[in-house]
């Protein structure tokens, strides 16, 4: 297995809480982001991180084979790098260290294939009749 660097995922418990209950009480994740002041993806990476059940692995080769088993399971990476508290840049590192694939040539299942077998069954149209 190819080694990589393990990069603590860093957050701020406060923010995460914060961000988290005002998205559990039904606040928009748009509205939350620019009350803070914050994008919206990393308001929603926020959430994520305060909802994603959390598993510790010290041993970077068995982190590595979770994540990968993870992976192609279909979780996204941002799921993957609030799950085992690390960045998603190690969370790709580690799937490209236990596959041998590069991370970029991955996708989930559902985008890979969703939309275009929708497309199949309704004969190229999407949305509603």
């Amino acid at each position: 297995m190819q080694a990589y660097k393990v990069t603590p995922l860093k957050e701020d418990p406060e923010l995460v809480k914060q961000v988290t209950r005002r998205r559990e009480a039904g606040e928009s994740i748009k509205a939350i982001a620019e009350d803070l002041g914050m994008a919206a993806g990393k308001t929603a990476m926020q959430v994520i991180i305060g909802t994603a059940p959390r598993v510790q692995i010290d041993d970077p080769a068995k982190l590595a084979r979770a994540i990968a088993k993870d992976r192609k399971a279909g979780t996204d990476w941002a799921h993957l790098a609030a799950r085992y508290g690390v960045s998603e840049g190690t969370v790709r590192a580690a799937y490209t260290a236990a596959t041998g694939q590069p991370f970029a040539e991955t996708n989930t299942p559902d985008r890979q294939y969703g939309p275009r077998k929708q497309e199949a069954e309704t004969g190229g149209q999407t949305g509603c009749p």
